[in-house]
């Protein structure tokens, strides 16, 4: 047989070759006069062929794009195509040749392994991200220069600082080959080999320091105030120890930027945290500069610094740069509404971090909420994509408004939720009174326009301060207005005490049946009086007549 293996490997049930990355094809025959491979598309087509050239102890050829290669650059140039790898060996005792072929489907997931030699020791890197997905997980092996396995090998540790799986290997002096295999998921695997030349030669220190960016929105309680903000990271990814660490800041801002480092030394792969301070805070002040990580008198690092520091504001605002994060709060950001005393108000926010980075999380409220307000839910950090659900609480001790802002800080800027809440007694008690009260002026004023309205207005009050309504300003207003108006009432009503004197009444309804009664009884009083005077008069007159006649009888 003309068997053939690859490095990396690529087997029927599985490939850890990646599209277009270096490639080792070596025989397992043993001795052979002539070992010739061919390369076909899923067409059929001869893609490429050479010859298996003497490697060592074993027929070989490195595909690749570097100087060392020895068969040129890989054939195996588009992912997800199938390949077909051809062998044909013609050995010294049988002349009839014999034929391998090896199914080959290179994959999406190209990884890109960065190797830095200082001496006998590697420093490799290999970025997680990449054209056909992220990676999850890689392993190294190293091979001599017989394509024999060393036994050096191990998986690379996932390093968030530099986007990379890094390791660190001490080889002898001499040329080696390192393959890494790759693992984005159960199916997507990806695969590079790559050679190199360890020497023997004593090399100058390398420093391999990395400082996290010192990125952050800052606070101070008042103008010319210092403040800090921590968490950073400082890591030695070289070889060698880092000692007599300090920090040397750009003349511009060497008055108002600390950099205060946890420890002055850093073990190889180690980390130490440092955090900054800004000071002599004004509004919107902005600091942004390369320090210089120093070992000794050599430099072996920078941190870069990107703040912005403010003033919390002495009123109802809290920050006044406008540097907006890659955040979005819903619902709407802001707590607004009316609420009886004693009533603590609870609002539920949602955090969504829109940015492609991972967000630093807190918050500070103006002054004119201290002490009012608590956030629960919010974690130091959130991830680029992610969201969290936050409670904001406002203690509800209070009869005056509420009323300020809260930021959201961020390491990339701020977001405001704007907080105005009324807060009143409870009156509801003082309506139902008044509204007690009203029954008993409507039997003598129900029929009134004061009355009408005293009534729509505690009725107006009653809706406002309803169940699910908390329009209790306005309610507040209604019932004010209509007991101003039933004041008005009950200082002149005879039913509801003396009170202070103002108009006259309406007189009471008039009862005219005793009114009749008595012009009857005038009447008859009056009709007897007349018969009674009439019959006097016709008497006295007959006695006249009798004389008169007697007179006149006489003469």
């Amino acid at each position: 047989s003309a068997a053939v293996s690859t490095i990396p490997s690529c087997t029927a049930n599985q490939c850890y070759i990646s599209e277009d990355s270096n490639l080792i094809v070596y025989s397992t025959t043993g001795s052979a006069s002539r070992i010739e491979w061919r390369v076909a598309d899923d067409d059929g087509l001869w893609y490429s062929w050479g010859l298996l050239p003497k490697f060592g102890t074993k027929n070989a050829c490195y595909f690749s794009s570097d100087d060392m290669s020895t068969c040129g650059p890989t054939p195996l140039v588009v992912s997800n195509e199938e390949y077909d790898l051809w062998t044909r060996t013609v050995t010294v005792s049988n002349t009839n040749p014999s034929e391998d072929l090896q199914t080959i489907i290179p994959s999406a997931l190209k990884i890109s392994p960065d190797i830095d030699v200082i001496g006998n020791t590697l420093i490799m890197r290999v970025p997680y991200y990449t054209s056909g997905g992220t990676v999850s997980s890689i392993t190294y092996n190293v091979y001599d220069s017989n394509l024999d396995s060393e036994g050096t090998q191990g998986s690379m540790t996932r390093n968030t600082d530099i986007v990379s799986f890094e390791a660190n290997v001490t080889l002898e002096t001499g040329t080696h080959y390192i393959e890494f295999k790759a693992t984005s998921s159960e199916t997507t695997r990806g695969g590079y080999v790559k050679a190199v030349i360890v020497g023997s030669e004593e090399a100058e220190t390398v420093y391999d320091v990395v400082a996290g960016i010192a990125k952050a929105s800052i606070t101070a309680p008042q103008t010319g105030a210092s403040a800090t903000k921590g968490g950073f990271k400082i890591k030695n990814n070289g070889i060698t120890d880092v000692t007599d660490l300090s920090v040397v800041i750009a003349e511009d801002y060497e008055n108002i930027l600390e950099i205060i480092l946890g420890d002055t030394e850093i073990e190889s792969g180690g980390e130490i945290g440092y955090t900054v301070k800004v000071k002599d805070i004004t509004t919107c002040t902005s600091v942004f500069t390369t320090a210089d990580l120093m070992s000794g008198d050599a430099k072996v690092g920078e941190i870069d610094v990107e703040l912005t520091a403010d003033i919390i504001g002495s009123g109802t605002t809290s920050i006044t740069c406008d540097v907006e994060a890659p955040l979005t709060i819903t619902p709407t950001a802001e707590i607004t509404g009316d609420y009886f005393v004693s009533t603590d108000v609870s609002e539920v926010f949602t955090l969504e971090n829109d940015g492609d980075d991972a967000l630093t999380l807190e918050y500070v409220t103006s002054t004119s909420l201290t002490g009012m307000v608590t956030i629960t839910g919010m974690p130091d950090e959130l991830e680029s994509g992610e969201s969290v659900d936050i409670t904001v609480n406002i203690d509800g001790d209070f009869t005056v408004p509420v009323a300020g802002t809260i930021s959201v800080i961020t390491n990339e800027g701020n977001k405001a939720i704007v907080v105005n809440v009324n807060f009143y007694d409870d009156f509801t008690s003082d309506i139902a009174r008044a509204r007690s009260e009203l029954l008993g002026l409507q039997s003598v004023y129900g029929s009134t326009v004061i009355y009408g309205e005293i009534n729509s207005l505690l009725g107006s009050a009653e809706s406002n301060s309803g169940s699910g309504v908390k329009r209790y300003g306005v309610a507040e207003d209604n019932l004010n207005e209509a007991r101003a108006k039933m004041e008005a009432l009950q200082s002149v009503s005879p039913l509801i005490g003396t009170g202070t004197p103002g108009p006259t009444p309406p007189a009471e309804p008039i009862d005219f049946t005793w009114i009749i009664i008595a012009v009857v009884i005038i009447a008859v009083a009056a009709a007897g009086v007349y018969i009674y005077f009439t019959k006097v008069a016709k008497k006295e007159g007959g006695e006249d007549e009798e004389e008169i006649y007697d007179e006149e009888g006489f003469e």
